[in-house]
C-alpha cells in the first residue's frame, strides 16, 4: 500500500512500472514491476482478480497520472470503452526497496470504510476489484443470533432479544456490542468481533461463515409434546454441526485457511510492515490519544522522510483516515498530499498574502480540491452521492483537534506551510461538491490564487539580456623599432637640455632666437639650414609636429615616430620665442612651409587621438607599441 509515499521518479514503461524506492535503511535503489501479470480488463474497467490488461488496452493511452493507472481498454463486444483509471497505492507496496503487488484483501479492516449499524443493518464502503469503492449492505440477523445472553455466529435474530445495539471500530477489530436477554429475560452486556465472520468478497460484505438450512431438519416430522428419541437427537446434534462447522459460503465455494487467516490479520502490523520508514507511526496516530505520544510520533515521520511536506501530508492523511473510519483512504490520501505539487501553497505565494484569513481560506480550498478529486476517482461513478452522505455521517468532529495539536507542533518548528483552517468544515465541503452541490467560498479562494499567481510571476525579477557590443575598428598594435625608440629618446633628451641651458643663459638664448629666424626664412625660400655641423640635412617635404597638449585637434598615426634629425630641428626652434616663428611666417606671404609648434609645458605623458580613439601614451616604457588602422 502507498507504494508512492517512498518512491520517485516513478513512471510508466508500456505495462511496466518503474521507480526508485527507498529502503529500510534509508538508501533508494531501482525496481520494475510487470503490472501486466497482475491486473487485468474486464469489460472495459481494470480487475485486480485477474491479468493481462495490456493485451486489449490502446497502448497511447496507457499513462500516470499520480498514482492512478489510466488507459482505454476494449469492452467484450470489442469497443473501446472510455478511459477508466485504478489507484495503485491501493494494491502496490514498497517492500525494502522491491515493488510488490497485493491482491484484494477480503479481511473487513483493510478494504474498507465508513461501517455504520443501523439497527441489524452493517452497511459501509468496500473496495471492489476494479478498486473503486462501492456502497454495501449486510443484514447481521440472518447470521447471529442470541443464545442465553450471549452473541452466536451461525444463529439468527439476535436484534429480537436485544437492545442498545453500538458499533465500535478500531485498528485490530470491528466490535458489535449490545445487551442481550438471557432465557430469564435479564440482559447482559455482550459483543462479538465481526471481523472474524463479515469478509469483503468481490466488493461485497458478505459472512464468512453463513447461516445453512440442514435439509434433514426440513424433512423430518417432529410430534408435538413427546419425549426426544434418539433419531430426533441426531438430527439435532447434526444440523448444528452443519451450522456451525461448514465452510460453504456459497454453492460449489469453500474458504480455505488462508482467507479465514487473513480476516483476522492485524491492521497496525499489517500497516507497519507495508510502508517502510513511517508505517508504526501512522498506524500509531490512529489511536494515539496522548499529546506527547502524538509529538513522538510527529518527529518519527519528520526524521523519516526529512521533509516539511511530505510529513505534514502523512499526517494530515492519518487524521482524515481516522476521522471517517476508513484507514486505507486516509494512507492513500496522505501519500498523494505528500506528493502531489500545488496542494500547498508555495512560499513565494504565501508570502505575498498579507491577510492570514485570505491565506487559510486559499489554503483551504486547495486541499479540499484534491481531496474531492481523488475521492470522486476512487468511488464508484454511479454511486458518488450514497458514498458522499456515507462519509459525511461518519465524520468525526475531533479531527480539528488532532489539527490543531499539530500546527502548534509545526509552529515550534517554525514551519508555516499549514494555514490555520478547520478540517472539518473543509471535508464538510468536499462532501457537499461530491453530493454535487456547488461551494462558493472555494470558487472565490482559486480565483484569487490565480490573480495572485499571476501577480507574482509578472513582478518576478529577472536579469536583463546582456547588450551587444558596438563594433568598433579593429586596431593592430605594433611596436616600434629599436632605432626609433632610441631617436624619440634623443630628441626629447636634447630638448630638456636646450630650455635648461636656455633659461640659465642669456647669450644662448639670443642665439638660438637669431638661428630660428633664419632657419624660418631659410625654410620660406626652400632652401635646406643646418641646425648644426654634425645634423643632416632635413628634407623641405618633411614634417614633425608635436602634439600640443592644449589643443584638442587630432594627431595621424605617422607622427608617432620623429626622426632623430626633426627632433634636431625642434630643439633649435623651441629654443626662440613663438613671437619670432610668427614673424618669420607673416614673410612667406601665405606660402606654405613647415612650422614647429612650440611646446609650453614640457611633459612625458600625455592624451593623443588616433583614428578618433583616445589613447594613452607613456614615454617612460621601454617599447612604445604603434597603432595602425586596418
Amino acid at each position: 500500500m502507498a507504494f508512492s509515499l517512498t518512491s520517485k521518479q516513478v513512471e510508466l514503461r508500456g505495462s511496466w512500472l518503474a521507480a526508485i524506492l527507498q529502503k529500510d535503511d534509508g538508501s533508494w535503489t531501482f525496481s520494475k514491476l510487470n503490472l501486466n501479470e497482475h491486473v487485468g480488463n474486464n469489460d472495459g474497467s481494470f480487475d485486480v482478480t485477474i491479468d493481462k490488461w495490456y493485451n486489449s488496452a490502446e497502448h497511447w493511452s496507457c499513462h500516470l497520472q499520480g498514482p492512478f493507472l489510466r488507459a482505454q481498454l476494449k469492452t467484450r463486444e470489442g469497443a473501446w470503452a472510455p478511459e477508466t483509471s485504478v489507484n495503485l497505492d491501493l494494491f502496490i507496496r514498497n517492500k525494502d526497496g522491491s515493488l510488490e503487488f497485493q491482491k484484494l484483501n477480503d479481511s473487513l479492516l483493510f478494504y474498507t470504510a465508513s461501517l455504520q449499524l443501523e439497527y441489524a443493518i452493517l452497511r459501509g464502503l468496500v473496495v471492489g476489484p476494479d478498486g473503486k469503492l462501492y456502497l454495501s449492505e449486510l443484514n447481521l440477523d440472518e447470521n447471529i443470533g442470541n443464545i442465553n445472553g450471549k452473541f452466536e455466529a451461525g444463529e439468527r435474530h439476535y436484534s429480537r432479544s436485544g437492545r442498545d445495539f453500538k458499533l465500535e471500530q478500531g485498528l485490530d477489530s470491528v466490535k458489535l456490542s449490545a445487551e442481550l436477554a438471557d432465557y430469564a429475560g435479564a440482559h447482559h452486556p455482550a459483543e462479538i468481533d465481526l471481523a472474524e465472520i463479515v469478509v469483503n468478497r468481490n466488493g461485497k460484505l458478505s459472512f464468512l461463515r453463513p447461516y445453512v438450512y440442514s435439509p434433514t431438519i426440513l424433512a423430518m416430522k417432529m410430534p408435538p409434546l413427546q419425549i426426544p428419541t434418539l433419531k430426533s437427537c441426531a438430527s439435532t446434534v447434526l444440523s448444528y454441526a452443519i451450522r456451525k462447522y461448514t465452510t460453504w459460503n456459497e454453492p460449489g465455494l469453500t474458504v480455505s485457511s488462508s482467507e479465514e487467516n487473513s480476516s483476522k490479520d492485524n491492521w497496525a502490523a499489517a500497516i507497519a510492515e507495508q510502508i517502510p520508514l513511517v508505517g508504526s507511526a501512522i498506524a500509531g496516530l490512529h489511536r494515539v490519544t496522548d499529546e506527547k505520544e502524538s509529538e513522538r510520533l510527529y518527529r518519527n515521520i519528520a526524521a523519516s522522510t526529512n521533509s516539511a511536506t511530505v510529513t505534514i501530508g502523512t499526517v494530515l492523511g492519518a487524521f482524515i483516515g481516522r476521522a471517517i473510519r476508513g484507514p486505507v483512504i486516509g494512507m492513500v490520501l496522505g501519500a498523494g498530499l505528500s506528493t502531489t505539487p500545488g496542494v500547498f501553497l508555495e512560499e513565494r505565494i504565501a508570502a505575498s498574502i498579507e491577510d492570514a484569513e485570505v491565506r487559510s481560506q486559499i489554503q483551504q480550498a486547495t486541499l479540499g480540491r484534491y481531496i474531492f478529486e481523488t475521492l470522486r476517482e476512487m468511488i464508484a461513478a454511479d454511486q458518488t452521492v450514497a458514498a458522499a452522505q456515507l462519509l459525511d455521517a461518519a465524520l468525526s468532529p475531533e479531527i480539528d483537534n488532532w489539527k490543531k495539536n499539530f500546527v502548534f507542533w509545526l509552529e515550534k518548528q517554525e514551519i508555516t506551510l499549514l494555514g490555520d483552517f478547520s478540517l472539518h468544515a473543509t471535508l464538510k465541503r468536499v462532501f457537499a461538491r461530491l453530493r454535487n452541490e456547488h461551494v462558493v467560498e472555494w470558487d472565490l479562494a482559486l480565483d484569487q490564487l490565480a490573480a495572485i499567481t499571476a501577480r507574482t510571476s509578472a513582478l518576478k525579477l529577472e536579469p536583463e539580456p546582456e547588450p551587444e557590443p558596438e563594433a568598433v575598428p579593429s586596431i593592430l598594435v605594433e611596436a616600434p623599432a629599436a632605432d626609433q625608440f632610441q631617436a624619440v629618446e634623443a630628441a626629447q633628451q636634447a630638448q630638456v637640455t636646450d630650455e635648461s641651458k636656455a633659461a640659465t643663459d642669456p647669450a644662448a638664448q639670443t642665439t638660438n632666437e637669431s638661428e630660428a629666424l633664419d632657419s624660418t626664412a631659410a625654410n620660406a625660400a626652400g632652401k635646406p639650414t643646418s641646425s648644426g655641423a654634425d645634423e643632416p640635412p632635413q628634407s623641405p617635404t618633411a614634417t614633425a609636429v608635436e602634439p600640443n597638449e592644449n589643443s584638442g585637434s587630432s594627431t595621424r598615426a605617422s607622427s608617432l615616430k620623429p626622426s632623430a634629425a626633426t627632433a634636431g630641428h625642434h630643439d633649435a626652434g623651441n629654443g626662440g620665442n613663438g613671437g619670432a616663428n610668427g614673424a618669420a611666417g607673416n614673410g612667406n606671404n601665405g606660402n606654405k612651409s613647415t612650422t614647429s609648434v612650440s611646446r609650453t609645458g614640457s611633459s612625458r605623458k600625455g592624451w593623443h587621438n588616433v583614428l578618433g580613439i583616445t589613447m594613452f601614451r607613456s614615454w617612460s616604457r621601454h617599447r612604445q607599441p604603434k597603432a595602425v588602422a586596418v
